[in-house]
């Protein structure tokens, strides 16, 4: 089942609170049970077992609109099951033991000309085993920060 349920409360034209709730579910495609291009399929054979992969997610925010200027910021937390996750060194995809994400996103754009926009973000993210042999243990190949410059 999938629900997904959120507010927007706006306290003046400037300011405004939003959040979500969600419970939400990713089947796997073809490619990450088959494998897309895997040079290594006679080795390593595709994952046809692969779990579909289910989050409880919950986010609050702040968002600020000044004219031309925007901005967003966002805390955030989810846990997932069955995370599908892509291991390079091996082509393949696989489930992960049960995961958490909490996080904290910023997005800032300004409107130059009515054909002209310039954006950037930073997120930072802790991603971390929940359950299983890594419990605690970060999950591996998820950056702590990302920034999306434009």
């Amino acid at each position: 089942m999938s629900l997904h349920l959120g507010y927007e409360y706006r306290l003046n034209p400037t300011l405004a609170l939003f959040g979500r709730a969600a419970r939400a579910f990713r089947l796997p495609n073809a490619d990450e049970r088959v494998g897309a291009g895997n040079p290594f399929d006679v080795v390593i054979p595709p994952n046809l077992n692969l779990k579909t992969q289910t989050s409880y997610d919950v986010e609050n925010g702040l968002r600020v609109t000044m004219g031309k200027f925007n901005f967003q910021t966002t805390g955030y937390i989810m846990e997932l099951t069955n995370e599908i996750h892509f291991i390079p060194a091996l082509f393949a995809n696989v489930n992960l033991d049960p995961t958490q994400r909490i996080g904290w996103e910023n997005n800032a754009s300004y409107q130059l000309s009515e054909d002209v926009r310039v954006r950037g973000g930073v997120t930072y993210m802790q991603a971390t085993f929940r359950d299983g042999p890594f419990a605690g243990k970060t999950v591996p190949l998820v950056a702590p920060w990302t920034a999306t410059p434009v």
